[in-house]
């Protein structure tokens, strides 16, 4: 029940402060990378092995975030260097 009310109610005001903190470029850099960060965790946690296809998606998703920061006019480490 827990889960279910911090999915429905804390999760989406949360969200919703950190693009007023961060902005919404920021953000989306962030959030987009979120796919990413449960794979230490599966693994780490829930003892789950990746498969090839998981190291794509992750790759895919790693090239989509360069080319949108590269897209923005700002290289990658730079921008991400600012975040704070």
């Amino acid at each position: 029940m827990l889960t279910g009310l911090f999915t429905a109610c804390v999760a989406p005001v949360l969200e919703a402060r950190a693009i007023g903190h961060l902005g919404k470029e920021k953000f989306g850099v962030l959030s987009s990378g979120e796919p990413i960060m449960s794979l230490p965790v599966g693994l780490l946690l829930l003892g789950e092995v990746p498969g090839w296809f998981v190291a794509a998606g992750v790759l895919i998703i790693v090239v989509a975030i360069v080319a949108n920061t590269a897209e923005l006019d700002r290289p990658l480490l730079r921008y991400l260097g600012r975040l704070e």
